[in-house]
């Protein structure tokens, strides 16, 4: 049960969480394709700071990545995932004050993918 109203109430580590990660964006998750292109039709948020689109449970970063973020108090999760790279960056931590911008994840996958 979880302790969130929604927060799915999943147990994983980071590992878990890559591989889930991968797992979803080569479409290994669905019986149809049309899911995951529904969840990458990104709406425009019409801002410039964080996410700059929304889809179905995924935000669009800058240069094309995708992410979701979440928390309860005490813990944080972040994801970010780029499809032209094919890479994952997991962030985990536990913490009362868990805040992570995004685009900061962003600009690590960039980092770690030169």
């Amino acid at each position: 049960a979880s302790g969130a109203w929604a927060s799915g109430a999943l147990a994983m580590n980071a590992a878990d969480l890559a591989t889930f990660a991968h797992a979803l964006m080569d479409g290994r998750l669905f019986q149809n394709d049309e899911t995951l292109d529904t969840m990458t039709n990104f709406v425009s948020t019409g801002q410039d700071r964080g996410f700059t689109g929304y889809g179905l449970g995924l935000a669009q970063l800058r240069d094309g990545a995708w992410g979701h973020a979440g928390g309860t108090p005490g813990f944080g999760s972040n994801l970010v995932f780029d499809p032209v790279r094919e890479m994952v960056v997991v962030f985990l931590g536990n913490s009362g004050s868990f805040n992570v911008n995004p685009m900061e994840l962003a600009s690590l996958a960039d980092a770690a993918g030169k």
